[in-house]
């Protein structure tokens, strides 16, 4: 070990495996769901990451951005948001013509 305690003098930083890149911990997703719930009590991690994708859907973010954010692998798998934000928009539109219509 060298004088300041971090290994063989010389010797490269080996970085552990479940560190980030940045140096953060890894957390397994029980372990990151216990401490969410701790914040937001009677909510889930799924219900957040499903918000997270759902909000980044209804701005505009294309299939390929969703993926890359999200982790899913095919766009298939996010089908279940993309088509419920397309619901949303119809339905925000359609209240909108009727608020228009009704002001003409």
């Amino acid at each position: 070990m060298c004088a300041s305690g971090h290994g063989r003098a010389g010797a490269a930083r080996e970085r552990r495996a479940d560190l980030t890149a940045e140096g953060y911990a890894r957390l397994s997703y029980r372990q990151a769901d216990t401490r969410w719930k701790g914040y937001a009590p009677g909510w889930d991690l799924h219900q957040l990451r499903h918000t997270a994708i759902s909000a980044r859907a209804a701005n505009g973010y294309t299939e390929v951005d969703l993926k890359r954010f999200s982790g899913h692998t095919s766009l298939r798998s996010l089908e279940v948001y993309i088509a419920h934000n397309r619901e949303a928009a119809k339905r925000k539109a359609r209240e909108w013509e009727r608020r228009r219509d009704a002001s003409d």
